[in-house]
């Protein structure tokens, strides 16, 4: 498909009110200069979904999800980007078919653009490479998995030979730098010589895709002659890039929105072979993390299609799920699912229970799998009906936990037994409702015969040690992101104004150097680029520009805030004026670090100390003329 000339795109994205398009989905209310609603991502009782109208932007103050008009269909709709923007123009009667031609990526791509590209190439020769005769070995092992043709296509698994630059070989040949494949986490630069080498070498490959579609970056599974020949990792996952971070993507995710969303339950298995097993078996709302534990973006991801999340452990999960980290995992989901409006801070309020299964707005169990079978093992060996009737007796992952820590425990165990048993359990009841805590350290006092006091205090005490941690944190008043990441003041606030009047952008003394701030740093430098080619950035067309996630995240928020300064050009002046004092603040400090080294090295009236103290006088000068009202 041809790509779609960015005036087009600015052009259906201003088109049409963005509160005239979420207006349709949700009621909206008029809160000053913006409009406030219960978010439709995710269940709250207080709306803190905002859609401020001059910025064409929206954003979730509770689960941080934001952006434009064509974000809010992708999001709402499960459309990717290009599907968003047609129905966006075809509201406003604006034809896109003549952009549906063959066509290569005309213009020149913004540094998203061209990453996902390098990483469409990338998926396309993996895909390539396990058609080809290299991929003989890699076939073999999918038929042996019991892979079918449907399942491959699907989730565009590749191959990526056992060469050590196949990948850098083909990608130059296309235009594709080194350093381009190594920014997007494909290549790794050589530690002895010059040169690049493959990161991912004879392994079957996984894309991972995001919210709308596209392949953001890769897992890797080695072969099983490969592991016996060579000392490798069986699994890998590319390294975080300014597209990927595995902590805010699922495995499967996109392939299974749909089914979450009609059946309203989510299976999160562990690995690559779970997710597309269970698809090949019907349940095609699996999902896997990327090799670590579920963390509050996955859950948001999941608590925006889902009422019930069930976890699927293998019997090697089971175990480890009964070991000394079961509590903790499970108190972290509780307090994850419980507390949607603190998910990004990590702020632990406890919600009350719906019942032992539910905590807040969605459920979570778990399903423990034979002893002996992994989940393609039992949907082979038993079939799906077997899987169904596992996920019918589904535990709650509070009763499944409390089980599985008490398993072999009872009266006549050694105190020290007990007491293990019972710490294991603790953060998971401190992040209980009170009353389900209580119920709980009489069940533990009755079979364990421990004091139900004893119980109570060692919960307590977790308790206090919270109070402690949260006091010692940000404010509850404070914006989403400015509780998680601590950025200069006076750089938020230069990013605020340009939001606002996006033309000052252009003013002569502006430098994105002067930013220290990456997130902000990418936001202003794109906005002086756009203002100095005289096609000043609007908030939604720069949202959308973004690479850096956290880059995104701020600008929606800053655009959602309600009003707008007073005086714009007096502010910008006066921010400006704090910038530039603060680098001649600090280009003082190197100066006279600078002039001390001399002074040691070469003695006091050397011309090295000379020079430097004439640069020193004439930064004072200038600090001088700065600090003269106007």
């Amino acid at each position: 498909m041809g790509r779609i000339p960015d005036e087009v795109v600015e052009q259906i994205r201003e088109g049409l009110p963005i509160e005239t398009l979420i207006g349709e989905y949700i009621p909206l209310r008029k809160a000053g200069t913006t409009f406030k609603a219960l978010c439709p991502f995710h269940e709250e009782k207080t709306p803190s979904f905002t859609v401020n109208p001059r910025m064409g932007i929206f954003k979730c103050f509770g689960c941080g999800v934001g952006g434009d008009a064509v974000r809010f269909l992708m999001l709402h709709e499960g459309l990717n980007f290009r599907e968003a923007l047609q129905n966006l123009a075809r509201r406003q009667g604006i034809d896109l078919s003549r952009y549906d031609g063959p066509g290569g990526e005309a213009g020149e791509a913004s540094p998203r653009e061209r990453m996902l590209a390098i990483h469409r190439f990338a998926a396309a020769f993996y895909r390539n490479c396990l058609k080809a005769s290299a991929g003989q070995r890699a076939r073999a092992y999918l038929a042996q998995r019991a892979l079918g043709r449907e399942a491959e296509e699907a989730f565009k698994v590749g191959y990526a030979p056992a060469r050590w630059d196949a990948l850098c070989r083909a990608a130059g040949e296309k235009g594709i730098s080194p350093e381009e494949l190594a920014e997007a986490g494909l290549a790794t630069r050589r530690e002895e010589g010059a040169g690049f080498y493959d990161r991912f070498r004879d392994r079957v490959m996984f894309p991972i895709l995001g919210m709308e579609g596209e392949v953001i970056g890769f897992g890797g599974r080695s072969l099983p002659d490969s592991e016996s020949r060579h000392a490798t990792a069986k699994y890998i996952n590319s390294p975080d890039t300014a597209l990927f971070r595995k902590g805010r993507v699922l495995f499967g995710f996109h392939q299974a929105r749909e089914a979450i969303r009609g059946g309203g339950r989510a299976l999160v298995t562990e690995g690559y072979f779970d997710v597309i097993s269970l698809w090949q078996g019907g349940f095609r709302a699996a999902v896997a993390p990327l090799g670590t534990a579920l963390t509050a973006e996955q859950l948001r991801l999941l608590r925006a299609q889902a009422e019930e999340v069930v976890f699927v452990f293998d019997p090697d999960s089971a175990g480890r799920a009964a070991s000394e980290r079961a509590g903790e995992m499970a108190g972290r989901l509780m307090r994850l699912a419980g507390a949607p409006d603190q998910l990004v801070a990590g702020e632990v309020l406890r919600k009350s229970f719906i019942d032992r299964e539910g905590l807040g707005s969605v459920r979570l169990k778990v399903v423990n799998l034979p002893g002996g079978e992994d989940v393609d093992d039992l949907l082979r060996n038993q079939g799906p009906e077997a899987f169904a009737r596992l996920l019918d007796g589904a535990k709650g992952l509070l009763e499944h936990t409390v089980q599985a820590s008490l398993e072999g425990v009872g009266p006549n165990s050694d105190m020290a037994t007990k007491i293990a048993a019972v710490q294991r359990l603790i953060p998971i009841l401190s992040a209980c409702d009170l009353t389900i805590r209580n119920q709980y350290c009489s069940l533990l006092e009755h079979q364990l015969h421990v004091p139900y006091q004893n119980v109570q205090d060692m919960v307590q005490r977790m308790l206090d040690e919270e109070g402690r941690g949260k006091r010692t944190g940000a404010g509850r008043g404070e914006p989403l992101l400015g509780r998680a990441v601590a950025r200069p003041r006076v750089e938020v606030d230069v990013l605020r104004i340009l939001l606002h009047r996006p033309e000052l952008a252009g003013d002569s003394e502006l430098s994105p150097a002067q930013f220290h701030d990456p997130a902000v740093r990418e936001a202003v430098g794109l906005m002086v680029s756009a203002a100095r080619a005289g096609a000043p950035l609007r908030p939604a067309s720069l949202a959308g520009r973004l690479v850096d996630p956290d880059a995104r995240a701020l600008v929606e928020e800053l655009a959602a805030e309600d009003g707008a300064p007073e005086d714009p050009e007096g502010e910008f002046r006066d921010h400006m004026d704090r910038l530039g004092e603060r680098s001649r603040r600090r280009l003082e400090e190197r100066l006279n670090q600078a002039i001390e080294d001399a002074r040691r090295r070469e003695g006091e009236d050397s011309p090295a100390v000379l020079r430097l103290l004439e640069e020193k006088n004439a930064l004072l000068r200038q600090r001088q003329r700065h600090a003269t009202p106007r």
